[in-house]
């Protein structure tokens, strides 16, 4: 995903990503695991991570997102 000059991308290696197109438009899911030592580490991460995404694509396609 790009905003301006910032380019995010998603972390496909060690989760589980699912993509789909109905009527034209695109889904994307994501599945998080919190496996490592700290879960709420991961999860302060995957949350983090889950606000930024919100917040640009609201600003692109403020119409077209459904969180």
């Amino acid at each position: 995903m790009k905003y301006e000059e910032v380019k995010l991308f998603a972390d496909l290696a060690g989760e589980k990503t699912i993509a789909a197109s109905r009527q034209g438009k695109q889904i994307v899911i994501e599945i998080k695991s919190f496996l490592s030592r700290s879960p709420m580490r991961d999860f302060e991460t995957a949350l983090g991570q889950y606000l930024i995404y919100k917040a640009l694509l609201t600003i692109e396609h403020p119409k077209q997102i459904y969180i």
